[in-house]
C-alpha cells in the first residue's frame, strides 16, 4: 500500500501535486481530487509547499520506488531519500511513530538525542504572551499528537520538568 500525506516542493516553474506527478507511474497514489481536497484546507493546493512526505509502501518497492522519483526532477534540484524503520519505530517531524504487534500505531512526540529542552527562560524580558505561547504550544503538542494516556503523562512529566529548569511558574 502506497499513500501520500503531503504536498511535495518542487523548483519547477509550476509547482505540483506529488500524486499528479507519479499518477502515471503509480496508480495506487491517492487521486489528485482527494488529495486537493485533504490536503488544500480551501486554497489552491499548489500554494502549499511542504518539504516532508509519510509514504507506506512494501520493503521490496521502497528502492525501485526512490529511484524513480529521483529521475522525474531532469535539473537534479529535488533528491528523494527514505528512511526505514528501526525497532518498529520510525521520527517523523516532531513525531515517534511506534508500530504495534497488533498492526496498529501508536504516536508519542519525537526529540532528537542533541534536544536539550531549552526554552525561553520565563525570566527574560520577553513579553509575557510570547512565554504563554511556549508553553501553550508544548501542551497543545501533546495534546494533538500523542495518543496512549500512559504517553501523555510521561510527556506532560517531561513538559514540567523541563519548565521547571526555566523558572516557569
Amino acid at each position: 500500500m502506497l499513500s501520500f500525506l503531503f504536498l511535495c516542493k518542487h523548483y519547477w516553474k509550476e509547482p505540483q501535486l506529488l500524486s499528479d506527478v507519479l499518477l502515471s507511474w503509480c496508480p495506487i497514489v491517492f487521486p489528485s481530487p482527494l488529495c486537493r481536497t485533504s490536503c488544500s484546507y480551501g486554497r489552491e493546493p499548489h500554494i502549499l509547499p511542504v518539504d516532508d512526505i509519510l509514504e507506506v509502501i512494501p520493503h521490496d518497492k521502497v528502492e525501485v520506488f526512490t529511484d524513480h522519483l529521483n529521475k522525474i526532477d531532469p535539473t537534479g534540484n529535488i533528491k528523494f531519500t527514505y528512511e526505514k524503520e528501526e525497532d518498529k519505530q520510525l521520527p517523523f517531524l516532531d513525531t515517534l511513530i511506534h508500530r504495534k504487534d497488533d498492526g496498529s500505531i501508536k504516536l508519542e512526540v519525537y526529540r532528537k538525542k542533541t534536544h536539550t529542552d531549552q526554552y525561553l527562560n520565563f525570566t527574560s524580558h520577553h513579553p509575557l504572551h510570547q512565554k504563554l505561547g511556549v508553553v501553550r504550544t508544548l501542551y497543545d503538542r501533546k495534546e494533538s499528537i500523542v495518543t496512549e494516556p500512559e504517553d501523555k503523562e510521561k510527556e506532560e512529566n517531561h513538559i514540567n520538568s523541563a519548565l521547571k529548569n526555566l523558572w516557569v511558574p
